[in-house]
């Protein structure tokens, strides 16, 4: 498992997790920083128009969110500005979920290794998988290689696969330089990304991606225990020059549990400690447009859903944010999404953000995540708790 994250993730990502956080209380004075904090607890908010309405049911959640954007336009907000393109997305009325971390997906490696490493003339071959135990955490790892490309695949879920040539090339992590990080949460309307001297097409890194990932899907219904659908959607694509020189484009997918998406921006400090260091798929490509590597989540086993009787709606969300942030903190809000957030419960007070390892129990609960910076590994956003209003926020960026 060491060598499968060598492979996938630049240690800085780790090291960063020590840092003294940049968080609402470092940039106040003393005597601001107790009721900064509790502030950020809070579920008092007042509205700001009469059109504004604190909670939604399923019945009306379709109805509400499309009237939500003009609501927010329409309001006055001293900490926060709005972008001139700013959306509101949410795509299903949400449920909560208690899940746990798969511990069984090795079982799988076969035919991962068959669909995505076969050999030229023969297929796989069994006796070439090598089976590797992390002392540390028990998580075991197959490896398999067909001369061209090698597979990891371990009992967490992660699967990854990387083109021999570009072992410990394709790196990516906070600490990286990245190029430029493009969002797909809506439309694409730019379709070219420029790797060096080389472009490439957007829309097609998409189309490749979801080829690849939607594999998996048979696989996740068939870990879960609750009848759930699963798809895979893009989040956003960053361009990342390598060490080697040759700039890379990484594209970052995130699952999707019954339409919502699951939110996978990890906080790089002392912040939102309940959340799991869960990064997302992530599907490297070349400036020929050739897939050179591929990184999939931790697969989750659904064992339970709840709808809840009522969530807050976007605008109301909006506007807890702003007065849980205020006055202290100035943005600019680029989009607002309805999301499921991991969290997890640990006895772990040494480490900042959790590793997920089999077994682990999850609960995946809706928020409402506001983006304020979406630049990759120097993200802001304010997420609130959509049911309880509690509010976190998260600074990447130094």
């Amino acid at each position: 498992m060491k060598k499968l994250l060598s492979i996938i993730l630049s240690a800085a990502l780790l090291t960063s997790c020590v840092q003294t956080p940049d968080n609402v209380k470092s940039s106040q004075p003393d005597s601001s920083q107790s009721s900064q904090t509790e502030s950020l607890h809070t579920e008092s908010s007042q509205p700001v128009s009469k059109q504004m309405r604190k909670t939604t049911t399923e019945t009306d959640f379709e109805s509400c969110t499309a009237d939500s954007r003009n609501i927010i336009l329409a309001g006055s907000y001293d900490n926060i500005k709005l972008d001139s393109n700013f959306k509101v997305v949410a795509s299903a009325y949400p449920s909560s979920y208690q899940a746990a971390v798969s511990s069984d997906y090795d079982k799988n490696a076969d035919y991962i290794f068959g669909l995505f490493l076969p050999d030229k003339t023969q297929g796989y071959y069994e006796d070439k998988k090598q089976l590797h135990t992390d002392e540390n955490t028990g998580v075991r790892s197959y490896e398999y290689t067909n001369g061209t490309s090698t597979g990891f695949v371990s009992s967490d879920g992660i699967v990854a696969i990387v083109e021999n040539e570009y072992m410990n090339k394709a790196e990516y992590g906070n600490g990286i330089p990245v190029n430029e990080t493009r969002n797909l949460i809506m439309p694409v309307t730019d379709d070219k990304l420029s790797l060096g001297t080389e472009t490439v097409d957007v829309r097609d890194m998409q189309q490749k991606s979801a080829e690849k990932l939607n594999s998996f899907i048979a696989s996740d219904k068939e870990s879960s225990s609750v009848k759930c659908t699963f798809d895979y959607k893009p989040y956003s694509v960053s361009s990342v020059t390598e060490q080697s020189g040759e700039t890379l484009a990484f594209l970052h997918c995130r699952q999707t549990i019954d339409n919502t998406p699951v939110f996978d921006i990890v906080p790089l400090r002392d912040s939102f400690r309940n959340m799991p260091a869960m990064l997302g798929s992530i599907i490297t490509f070349n400036a020929k447009g050739n897939i050179v590597q591929m990184k999939k989540q931790e697969d989750l086993d659904i064992r339970s859903a709840e709808k809840p009787k009522e969530i807050l709606t976007a605008e109301y969300a909006f506007e807890t944010a702003s007065k849980a942030l205020a006055p202290h903190l100035s943005h600019t809000a680029r989009f607002e999404e309805l999301v499921l957030v991991p969290t997890i419960e640990s006895t772990d007070t040494q480490t900042i953000h959790h590793d997920l390892k089999p077994g682990d129990a999850v609960t995946l609960k809706p928020y409402w995540i506001i983006h304020f910076e979406t630049d990759w590994w120097t993200e802001v956003y304010a997420a609130v708790n959509a049911v309880t209003g509690e509010v976190e926020y998260v600074r990447n960026r130094d």
